[in-house]
């Protein structure tokens, strides 16, 4: 019987089978059984073991791996690396100036990424942040926030400002909230939060937002809600979950609503269930439940708008199972297993469609270790339906078609050698383009695109 601790509280759980007999359970797959499943595979390992460590995919396509508790000790050396999908191996880069785990991470309109907050090597919350530079490989110093915090939410607004709310410092659980403005590299405060709170879930809607919900107090884990409104700097109440959770995970859906699954209230089992955000209506709703209830795993929306569910940890084990949750039917599904099992690990959705899944704790030793998903590709968009309609006199052309989730059109004229763009816009179900591109006679094409790629393309000639 080995014990399981929250890496978060330090609550202890029984754990009902040795992690050696687990890992031979997880891997004793008949070779056929996996065909029908979408499949992990390993890549290179990363050059320091890690958990608790940040993940973000950069401009440039490559991954970026930062801090982490390294296993031997309560952090690591500060390495940073990078993870270059085309070779498929991690690469050191630049060092952070503080160690630190279970910080934040957010790609900044400059495309320089914000590091703030987290634990010291000592556990102790951090009030340092500092700049990554892609292009250099090096990381700054910035501003100091006004309070350390670790377990904070950071969210990246409409105007290029990051929200960082809630956390702990040395006082305890914190109510406040604070603007980093990467313009001025200076952190100011924001609004208070109703209750305090610590390792909640965050996420900037469709509206700009941002939906702060779950979480812990320092006795019990939370069901309510706040709404931070950017243009007042204030927070509001909003819905409530069901029950308090905190380890769970949060997706914006493609519909705009918000998917909350997973997590624990550290007395029962992990939480199976999920519920579902309506922006409008300001109201949370049960959708479908989890195939295994799981706290501290990751939750990746893919390409074609379903969500991927992957490791954490069960009432009795550490998991290496994954899991997709489809929007459309509201329904949770078995998919390809990892080849280790993995809590508080990262996962990061590839420019490719593909997930990078790195370190992470399988209940003994922080991990190297780094695997790729690879899902069912996308198809190609078929053909649309366009109805065109020219404006003479302005020489203007538009094109409707009926919008398909997943895909963007693409209107463009040619005229010998010339090839221009037009605009454009999605209202309702509709898709309108429009395109002025001058006297002569032109032919127009409509292209989809999704993630499987460009489907055939819809052309017209019109003289203008």
């Amino acid at each position: 019987m080995q014990t399981l601790t929250s890496p978060r509280t330090g609550r202890k759980f029984k754990l009902a089978a040795t992690l050696g007999a687990l890992s031979l359970v997880l891997l004793a797959v008949p070779a056929g059984a996996q065909a029908a499943f979408e499949v992990f595979s390993t890549t290179s390992p990363m050059t320091y073991a890690r958990n608790w460590q940040t993940s973000t995919l950069l401009p440039s396509g490559k991954v970026l791996i930062v801090g982490g508790k390294d296993g031997s000790a309560n952090a690591d050396n500060g390495h940073a690396e990078l993870f270059n999908p085309a070779t498929g191996a991690f690469t050191t880069t630049g060092s952070l100036i503080t160690p630190r785990w279970a910080a934040t991470a957010t790609l900044l309109s400059t495309g320089k990424v914000l590091i703030a907050g987290g634990c010291d090597s000592l556990g102790n919350p951090s009030d340092t942040a500092e700049l990554y530079n892609p292009a250099t490989g090096k990381f700054s110093a910035t501003a100091k926030m006004t309070a350390g915090r670790k377990y904070p939410t950071a969210t990246l607004l409409a105007n290029g400002n990051v929200l960082l709310a809630g956390g702990e410092s040395g006082g305890g659980i914190l109510r406040s909230a604070e603007l980093y403005n990467p313009t001025a590299g200076t952190f100011t405060p924001t609004g208070q939060l109703a209750a305090a709170r610590r390792s909640s879930l965050a996420v900037r809607l469709s509206s700009g937002k941002v939906l702060i919900t779950g979480g812990f107090d320092g006795s019990a884990a939370l069901a309510t809600s706040q709404l931070y409104d950017p243009v007042a700097g204030t927070f509001s109440a909003t819905g409530e979950l069901p029950f308090g959770i905190f380890g769970g995970t949060i997706a914006l859906l493609g519909n705009g609503k918000v998917l909350v699954a997973g997590g624990t209230n550290l007395v029962d089992s992990p939480y199976v269930g999920a519920e579902l955000y309506n922006p409008t209506t300001e109201q949370f709703t049960s959708t479908g439940s989890l195939n295994t209830g799981r706290y501290a795993h990751t939750a990746t929306v893919m390409q074609d708008g379903k969500v991927l569910f992957v490791g954490g940890v069960s009432a009795t084990e550490y998991l290496g199972s994954a899991e997709y949750f489809n929007p459309t039917t509201g329904s949770f599904t078995p998919t390809g297993s990892m080849t280790q099992v993995r809590q508080s690990a990262t996962a990061t959705l590839l420019s490719s469609g593909k997930v990078l899944v790195a370190g992470g704790d399988n209940g003994e030793v922080s991990q190297r270790s780094a695997e790729v998903f690879t899902p069912t590709p996308l198809p190609k968009p078929s053909k649309p339906f366009v109805k065109w309609s020219t404006n003479k006199r302005k020489r203007v052309v538009t094109a409707t078609v009926s919008l398909v989730k997943g895909t963007t059109y693409k209107l463009t004229a040619k005229l010998g050698r010339k090839t221009k763009t037009g605009k454009c816009k999605t209202k309702g179900n509709k898709v309108t383009c429009t395109l002025a591109p001058g006297k002569g006679k032109w032919t127009f094409s409509i292209t989809p695109h999704n993630a499987g790629g460009s489907g055939k393309v819809n052309g017209k000639a019109i003289k203008l």
